[in-house]
């Protein structure tokens, strides 16, 4: 599906600069020596003018076509906008696409959601929304998204804490090879109690 769409971006790339380019054909003028003038002291500025159009209206045709899959709801193609707005720094729009993927259960953007919310990145800051993204992420096995619940009931972020719920989710995101997760598991062993651990 994906090369039907990139092969279809090229086509109408290709189109829009063919029909920028294209003129229909004029009348000869009579008097040559005055159209001699006009092609010689304009044709290059139009040409340029001409390329330049094409190229815009092809980068808006090919935008078009390119967020199409994302348009029509492919959570997957949502959750790629998301990290590349996130990469050119226009998290306004990163938030927006990992927001739609997440609705439809991405887990990778219902940690990226949540950590928006924790953090208040462009955004106001909103911790119940960010522990209710972690735990949906969490409940479907994703390690990031455990570990991050789990630091939220630990810490009372958004949620009521509940140091015995914490340190079920850490231990298994710890059990997933998460180092942090595996480090705070390891000194409630050693110590003996998960609230020593907290910093508050």
């Amino acid at each position: 599906m994906r090369d039907m769409d990139a092969t279809l971006g090229y086509i109408v790339i290709l189109l829009g600069l063919l029909l920028a380019l294209w003129k229909p054909k004029r009348r000869v003028a009579q008097d040559f020596g005055e159209s001699r003038k006009t092609i010689k002291g304009n044709t290059t500025e139009k040409n340029q003018l001409n390329i330049q159009d094409a190229i815009e209206r092809c980068k808006q045709n090919a935008s078009k076509i390119i967020h199409l899959p994302a348009y029509k709801g492919n959570a997957d193609e949502q959750n790629n906008f998301g990290n590349l707005y996130c990469s050119i720094e226009n998290y306004k729009l990163a938030f927006h696409w990992y927001r739609l993927a997440a609705m439809q259960g991405h887990v990778n953007a219902q940690v990226v959601l949540g950590m928006f919310y924790d953090r208040g990145e462009d955004i106001v800051q909103n911790c119940e929304e960010a522990a209710k993204w972690f735990k949906r992420a969490a409940e479907q096995g994703d390690a990031s998204g455990q570990y991050r619940f789990s630091r939220m009931l630990v810490l009372g972020r958004g949620i009521e804490r509940n140091f015995k719920e914490g340190f079920k989710w850490c231990k298994l995101a710890a059990d997933q090879g998460v180092a942090f997760a595996q480090n705070f598991v390891g000194e409630v062993y050693f110590y003996g109690d998960w609230s020593l651990n907290v910093k508050q």
